[in-house]
């Protein structure tokens, strides 16, 4: 993974394979916004025919200097040809051809698109999952599939959900896009919720044999660089969003080992966490000191505090239990109140932490990291039949291969029965 010189740029880092679906979206959210959602098919179908001839042409004749204003320029060019072959809208695609002959792709219109798609997309009308849905395949260029196997959903259903999505923005207002961002507060929040869902997909992927998902992550960054550049320090909560992405992202390589298992916290070999990703999570943290404390504030303070510990041992815990305090204050979900328990085990004592964890078993027993994590502690406090049968629950609550796969090395590391003193 490259690094520009500067560690506190604002500017994410992607693949090449990153960069071509971000070119999807770029070009897909313009079209989309010009021509609205009544043509989305006939967009993506011009999409589809504009890459298909880019694959043809640029080996034989190279790329493109601008590669985005290329692929608009054909991807325009077909819409305007399926529009022309229908008679219902032929008259109007004849209009727009004359008085847009040639496009030019202006960046900052291509960026001011895909944040209006994306606070369009992020309607409280639709479920978190259509959402994230919609952002992945038409922000994100990812196809069915991939997008089926990252949010552990068939692919009929994630076709439908794409499939009901189209039908309810083309009920909508054809201005339902011209949103004014700045005062849009309450759609804010429902945007930050799913660019940060979509980094935890990414994160900790549900997709079959696979644990993480480093595209999805990048594009929930690039998409959140977006928010922070026309946010700027309107809304802090945003750089600190990219604070906690930037944290998560450095030990992404570092959490599966070279066959391909999960690595824990614990383990894992800090030497190569990612120093230039870190530098910019304290960039973003330390630029945006809050009036008020937000959920994303306290969990990149979480997270900066194990980018700044030497060792797993060396962890300020008792610090990252109070940060969870104040989160709990904010937020009271079992999710959060499981990682304070295990904050709480290693400041004050495991039995600490097992007593918390009994005391959220109502809310949290469907849950199977629930179920590990008192395994880990039970496995620690040397009650070895009370960790395989946390460890046997939690392998049943999950159909991932990839994670069945980390409980059963958990339950191999448990002793057979309790040692002797």
């Amino acid at each position: 993974m490259p690094h520009p010189p500067n560690p506190s740029s604002a500017q994410p880092i992607f693949s090449t394979e990153h960069l071509f679906r971000e070119t999807y979206g770029e070009v897909f959210s313009l079209l989309y916004r010009r021509y609205g959602p009544a043509h989305q098919e006939s967009i993506e179908d011009a999409l589809q025919e504009a890459f298909y001839a880019a694959l043809k042409v640029w080996p034989t004749k190279g790329l493109p200097q601008k590669p985005q204003a290329w692929l608009l320029t054909v991807a325009q060019h077909k819409l305007l040809n399926h529009l022309k072959r229908s008679n219902l809208h032929q008259a109007a695609a004849q209009q727009y051809a004359q008085e847009n002959p040639a496009v030019a792709l202006c960046e900052g219109e291509t960026q001011e698109s895909q944040l209006q798609l994306l606070f369009a997309c992020c309607h409280p009308k639709l479920s978190e999952s259509a959402q994230i849905i919609f952002a992945l395949k038409h922000l994100g260029g990812f196809g069915v599939e991939e997008i089926a196997q990252g949010v552990q959903q068939s692919k009929e259903a994630v076709y439908k959900s794409l499939q009901r999505s189209r039908k309810f923005f083309q009920t909508l207002s054809p201005d339902f896009m011209e949103l004014d961002i700045q005062a849009s507060p309450d759609r804010l929040q429902n945007v930050l919720r799913i660019l940060y869902l979509l980094f935890n997909e990414g994160y900790d992927t549900t997709q079959g044999n696979n644990l993480l998902n480093r595209d999805i992550c990048l594009e929930a960054v690039r998409l959140t660089h977006l928010l922070q550049e026309k946010m700027g320090q309107q809304r802090l909560e945003v750089r600190h969003l990219l604070a906690l992405q930037y944290f998560q992202l450095s030990r992404f390589e570092t959490r599966l080992d070279d066959q391909g298992r999960f690595v824990p916290l614990s383990r894992q070999d800090r030497s190569q966490w990612d120093k230039p990703l870190i530098s910019r999570g304290y960039h973003f943290l330390k630029e945006a000191f809050p009036r008020q404390l937000n959920p994303y504030y306290l969990q990149a303070c979480i997270a900066g505090l194990h980018a700044a510990a030497p060792t797993y041992a060396q962890t300020d815990w008792c610090a990252i239990k109070r940060l969870y305090d104040l989160l709990l204050q904010q937020n009271n979900s079992f999710i959060i109140a499981l990682n304070s328990a295990i904050a709480v085990a290693e400041c004050d004592g495991v039995a600490q932490g097992i007593n918390l964890l009994l005391d959220l078993k109502e809310s949290a027993a469907h849950y199977y990291l629930y179920h590990i994590a008192l395994g880990d502690l039970y496995h620690r406090s040397r009650q070895p039949a009370q960790a395989k049968a946390c460890y046997q629950t939690a392998l049943r609550l999950t159909s991932s291969p990839a994670r069945q796969e980390i409980i059963q090395q958990k339950q191999e590391q448990v002793p057979t029965s309790q040692p002797e003193a």
